[in-house]
């Protein structure tokens, strides 16, 4: 949308083109969006189709078309454009997609509140909730439902058990560990239970030690009920929050004696979640994801950052709603609905924050490649690693500066 503005200013005299063919050419401009502003700017009647809009004819025409398919919105923009209000085609378009955001909504629609009910063919048949008709991959929901409701990946019967789990993993990783890493905190860890006051809303968490390192870092687990806990992604959530995720970090850089006070402190969050996103890459070379369901709940995991990517951008540069959001949620993840409700409504109130994962995840992979094939036989993970977390959180445009000149420093020492 940035784009597409200055498009407007350096192409277009700083005039909102007023046709379809013209605006459609601005970068980041939909169909949606396109037919949003011409009905705004110059009351036209422009048909503006989201998922929304699809949800809501679906029902009051009764049009059982896939909407997943491309071509099923040729048909809704059709119906748009036979059905839009020529003398206040805004109010039109906006009350449609109102109407899909807050009444006619994906499941359980709220009809006896509707102001269209009369109107609607799906409400008089009984067919509301089967419309309107999405395909999906079936087989994949089907194994999430599998994993999710996997007794044998809930194998607990009391809460140390699940803690003990959490140590175990830690013992496991310890040798491979002297491999990745030449500096380790100095700070003291351990696994706790969520605190029984707070654990029914809480996800799990590290709470870092304090700057004098008497108080240890701690890794918090909810556990509201022992018997009902799945495990599947243990390993990478232990790798993310614990070690040698968010402990080491945040550790390494109160512990360091180069860096000024206010530095010891600082949090940015593309360096920071980025980080810990990048160590849950890192578990097949500390020994675990040996068990397919292990290495499943890390895929999950990465499926979910994927997934905020689009959801964020389509929020706040594509105009998306809170109600298109969730649904491309529940279409691609397997979290229950009252979950990704309040994901999405955590990303809405924090622009940006849910893309700082990915994004900082990508630049750290990203220079150890570039480290690895520039210095060949050179290369070091551990001193990869310590030049990543020796200067604490940073803009990554900083990181990557100071990665590229240890590369070339380090490139000629080879000469």
């Amino acid at each position: 949308m940035q784009a597409g503005v200055k498009e407007v200013r350096d192409q277009y005299n700083s005039v909102v083109p007023d046709t379809r063919d013209e605006i459609s050419t601005l970068r980041g401009i939909g169909p949606y969006t396109a037919g949003a502003i011409l009905s705004i700017a110059y009351q036209k009647p422009e048909h503006a189709v989201d998922g929304n809009v699809m949800r809501v004819l679906s029902r009051v025409l009764l049009i059982k078309e896939d909407i997943a398919k491309p071509k099923t919105r040729k048909i809704f923009e059709e119906a748009v454009s036979e059905l839009i209000d020529s003398e206040d085609p805004s109010a039109f378009n906006q009350g449609l997609m109102e109407l899909g955001a807050t009444i006619c909504t994906p499941k359980s629609p709220k009809c006896l509140l509707c102001p269209v009910r009369e109107n609607c063919a799906a409400f008089y048949s009984g067919e509301q909730n089967e419309l309107p008709i999405k395909s999906k991959n079936k087989k994949v929901k089907s194994f999430f439902d599998f994993v999710r409701n996997n007794k044998d990946l809930m194998p607990f019967t009391n809460r140390q058990q699940i803690l003990d789990n959490f140590n175990t993993i830690h013992e496991r990783m310890k040798p491979q560990l002297e491999k990745l890493f030449s500096v380790k905190p100095k700070t003291q860890f351990e696994v706790k239970r969520t605190e029984v006051f707070r654990e029914a809303s809480s996800s799990a968490e590290y709470n870092q030690g304090s700057l004098d390192g008497t108080r240890t870092g701690v890794f918090y687990v909810p556990i509201p009920n022992p018997t009902t806990y799945n495990t599947y992604s243990d390993e990478s959530l232990f790798l993310h929050e614990a070690i040698p995720g968010h402990h080491y970090q945040i550790s390494l850089q109160q512990e360091s004696t180069e860096l000024p006070q206010f530095r010891k402190t600082l949090w940015y969050s593309g360096y920071g979640e980025g980080w810990a996103l990048y160590t849950e890459s890192l578990g097949k070379e500390l020994g675990l994801y040996t068990d397919p369901y292990q290495y499943f709940g890390m895929l999950s995991q990465e499926m979910h950052r994927a997934i905020r990517l689009v959801v964020d951008t389509g929020m706040h540069s594509k105009g998306w709603t809170r109600e298109q959001a969730i649904e491309y949620s529940l279409d691609n993840e397997a979290d229950s609905e009252a979950s990704i409700t309040a994901e999405i409504e955590r990303y809405m109130a924090n622009p940006g924050q849910a893309l700082s994962y990915k994004i900082g995840q990508l630049k750290i992979r990203e220079l150890r490649e570039k480290a690895k094939d520039e210095l060949g036989e050179a290369f070091d993970i551990r001193q990869f690693h310590n030049q990543i977390l020796e200067t604490g959180c940073v803009p990554l445009a900083l990181l990557e500066n100071k990665i590229n000149r240890w590369i070339t420093a380090n490139k000629k020492l080879k000469l």
